[in-house]
């Protein structure tokens, strides 16, 4: 059995990520001209460098494709590193929707390089925990519905029925 290739979206929450990125290449630029500023100025001041009167166009491209590169690197690294973010969180609202439908089989798995693990793992156990009580619940139910049997009105019984099938469809993971 082939596998068909998937393709990787890293531009998960667009709006986030390239927010991200445009801040970590700011901070990046500005950060590096502060550090050329700081070390350069008194090299100059005091005479200890000196630059000729013009610079060789080479040496002024390569200045300029490496700060290129630089920027673009910080840039693609923190698109990376946002999808780390960005990927978990678009699961977690997914998974938030199912059980606000009354899925409360709703757990997902987190992969190893994502970040965010421990609200993954906390979701889990909250669903978990909403499913522990439901089963509970149903178990209350049941009893309920045993005695309304012996000697309720078939509506009282059929809408113990009902509210019991509805419990229990949480659980299996179908809707309410």
């Amino acid at each position: 059995m082939t596998g068909k290739p998937t393709k990787k979206i890293y531009l998960i929450n667009r709006d986030f990520q390239l927010r991200y990125a445009r801040t970590a290449v700011a901070v990046g630029f500005f950060s590096t001209m502060l550090t050329v500023v700081l070390i350069l100025f008194p090299l100059f001041q005091f005479r200890i460098l000196r630059f000729p009167n013009f610079l060789p166009p080479p040496f002024v491209i390569a200045m300029v494709v490496a700060a290129l590169l630089n920027f673009a690197m910080v840039a693609y690294f923190g698109i990376i590193m946002t999808h780390r973010i960005a990927g978990p969180m678009f699961s977690l609202v997914r998974q938030f929707r199912l059980v606000s439908l009354g899925n409360y089989n709703a757990q997902f798995g987190v992969r190893e390089r994502d970040e965010l693990k421990f609200v993954i793992r906390n979701f889990n156990e909250m669903v978990e925990g909403l499913a522990s009580q439901t089963r509970r619940d149903l178990e209350k139910m049941d009893r309920i519905v045993a005695a309304l049997s012996e000697n309720a009105p078939p509506a009282a019984l059929e809408d113990a029925k009902a509210l019991r099938s509805d419990m229990s469809a949480r659980i299996k993971g179908s809707p309410a």
